[in-house]
């Protein structure tokens, strides 16, 4: 804050009895804090100002780092940012950006989506945007880097830079809506990656569709044979790995398709 450790001193009490001196906790306190206006720059002072009460009191600056997050990515992203970050939990821990594409194009194709999320998943399916040039992935992704929600080491593959924001883009997605996203988003994948990629990806794919296995008829013989097939493969991935509770558990529901 450009200042000196005396003037924020009382300052720094209340963030730290609020975020028990957590990192990722201070920082998202102290930008929600500048969204909610009780931090602010004094143009006429040229100093940032606060009022200490304010930031004890308000009900809106929480200690609670998950709704921080979720009140963070509901005021301050855009429809198709959130977009992009809903997919991203779904995918868990890296995803890029031509994966991100070609599940977000195949979710639009597809007039089921339309209310599939208490956001559209978000605007993807608004009625409101059509005819409007929506915002590239890329876009969407160099916004989360610059808010500090995502990081890229490499160039290509982008991850969240804390679980607590993975779980707050999960959470927008409602509960019940939750299961047949995942099926759809493993659709995609299965879809996308070659037999090289699956292999590697099996247990990210297969959870996904695992999650969505309600909503597969088992009458359609020919899903469930292929997930049944895709469980098998996991498990024997899972095996080689001594990782036999996970492959128990893909056994099972292999079985019962």
């Amino acid at each position: 804050l450009t200042t000196t450790g005396e003037k924020t001193s009382g300052l720094a009490q209340i963030v730290h009895s609020k975020t028990h001196g957590n990192v990722f906790a201070v920082i998202q306190f102290l930008n929600n804090m500048q969204l909610e206006g009780i931090l602010y720059f004094c143009i006429g002072t040229l100093m940032w100002k606060w009022d200490e009460d304010e930031v004890q009191s308000d009900m809106y600056v929480t200690e609670n780092v998950a709704e921080m997050m979720i009140f963070k990515l509901k005021n301050t992203l855009s429809p198709d940012v959130r977009n992009i970050l809903q997919i991203g939990a779904c995918l868990g821990g890296q995803f890029d950006p031509s994966t991100l594409s070609f599940i977000a194009e195949r979710l639009q194709a597809t007039k089921n989506e339309a209310s599939l999320t208490g956001q559209e998943l978000s605007s993807m399916h608004d009625s409101s945007t059509c005819g409007k040039q929506r915002i590239s992935v890329i876009q969407c992704l160099n916004h989360c880097l610059g808010q500090g929600l995502l990081e890229c080491h490499d160039g290509l593959n982008y991850q969240f830079t804390h679980d607590q924001v993975s779980a707050a883009a999960f959470s927008l997605i409602p509960q019940e809506k939750r299961d047949y996203l995942q099926l759809r988003i493993g659709q995609a994948l299965l879809e996308k990656l070659s037999d090289i990629e699956l292999e590697r990806k099996i247990f990210i794919v297969v959870d996904l569709l695992n999650r969505g296995v309600s909503f597969i008829s088992r009458d359609n013989d020919k899903e469930c044979k292929l997930l049944a097939t895709l469980n098998l493969k996991a498990s024997r991935k899972a095996m080689r790995s001594s990782a036999f509770t996970s492959a128990e558990s893909y056994i099972k529901i292999g079985i019962s398709l």
